[in-house]
């Protein structure tokens, strides 16, 4: 999770500190107060740096190294799967960081997801943190992406925009990086801060996090299913922090061979929005071919298949057998199908009860 793509260095053989493409760093930099990423103070302070040994993959040579047979028809696949408008190198103004003194005090951190997997956890506490977080700490997309907002106003998600919402908090004195997930700030409570989840990485070791904690114990095929990419409408939508959450523990059950799973989401939180993008990602990874979306009303099921289901094109009309997904009427006795011949079925009930019983044949 904790990846910062800077320039690394080690030590001459004359005290001087050089990095790995040989230059010669200048006196190791000192921070005494918090230095937001956007400066010249930040310039500087970085460009001394020594992150990650020498040895560190991250600062391996790969220019000449020998390309992989099938990488052609990899960078085919990934371009494929972009939209047309996205297939551009363009730069992402997205993540920040601010850099901290060793001295900066830490902050409590509720952890909503995932606390077992995450660092510094507050002495005696199984879900809050201890994260050294300054009051001017910028949050992803901040400002480039933010428009008239404040900083504090877009720490709090005053407009409750979502999306990624990463921290990262660099103190370079003692050699450390803080990242967490997801992040908010809450003003007056207790914790002020909740994120999904946190990590902090050592910049001075190739020490890696505790083994499972980013394949939480996957199969090579499981963690296929688990990684997949949530669908990008190219527009910066991304799914909002508690549709993440049903999103992602969804698809590490199934991940996981699960096959009896119930959401119970509000009315007005975006139950289809969610069901798409858990359909998506299991069946852009291969897991699931052949989808069965129930709805109780006609005029649903029309607006699922124009609005949230519309990236699935071709993929998704009518009631032939060949399709990949479909969204079916559902209410009473007016249908019926063979729900063994589907690798996902996926119920959606409002204010109604929609219950999906022994397999029948198809009434049509």
């Amino acid at each position: 999770m904790c990846f910062l793509l800077l320039a690394a260095c080690a030590t001459g053989n004359a005290g001087e500190r050089i990095n790995q493409e040989g230059r010669i760093l200048g006196p190791a930099p000192t921070v005494t107060t918090p230095v937001l990423f956007n400066t010249l103070a930040a310039d500087t302070i970085i460009s001394a740096m020594l992150v990650y040994p020498v040895t560190s993959a991250w600062n391996e040579d790969i220019s000449k190294l020998p390309l992989l047979s099938n990488s052609a028809a990899m960078i085919t696949k990934i371009t494929n799967d972009l939209a047309s408008s996205r297939r551009i190198l363009r730069m992402f103004a997205e993540m920040n960081y601010i850099l901290v003194p060793d001295s900066e005090p830490k902050q409590d951190v509720f952890f909503f997801n995932y606390p077992d997997e995450s660092d510094d956890l507050k002495l005696g506490s199984t879900t809050t943190g201890s994260y050294p977080i300054d009051v001017n700490m910028p949050i992803e997309t901040w400002p480039a992406g933010t428009g008239a907002f404040t900083l504090a106003q877009w720490q709090q998600d005053i407009n409750n925009d979502g999306g990624d919402r990463h921290s990262i908090s660099v103190m370079p004195g003692a050699g450390f990086v803080w990242e967490t997930w997801l992040t908010q700030a809450f003003p007056g409570q207790t914790p002020p801060w909740q994120a999904l989840n946190g990590a902090k990485c050592d910049l001075n070791s190739n020490t890696l996090r505790p083994d499972g904690y980013t394949s939480k114990g996957y199969t090579p095929e499981q963690e296929s299913v688990a990684t997949q990419d949530y669908y990008d409408y190219g527009s910066g939508k991304t799914p909002r922090y508690y549709q993440l959450i049903a999103i992602n523990r969804t698809v590490d059950a199934i991940a996981r061979g699960e096959n009896r799973i119930l959401l119970v989401m509000a009315t007005g939180t975006g139950k289809t929005y969610t069901a798409f993008q858990i359909i998506w990602r299991l069946w852009k990874s291969g897991a699931k071919k052949r989808i069965l979306f129930l709805v109780d009303r006609n005029i649903l099921a029309d607006q699922t298949k124009t609005n949230d289901f519309k990236p699935f094109g071709q993929h998704l009309s009518g009631r032939s057998v060949r399709l990949n997904v479909k969204a079916y009427l559902g209410g009473g006795a007016r249908g019926s199908w063979r729900i063994d011949l589907f690798g996902l079925p996926v119920g959606s009930a409002n204010q109604r009860c929609l219950t999906l019983e022994q397999p029948v044949v198809d009434s049509e």
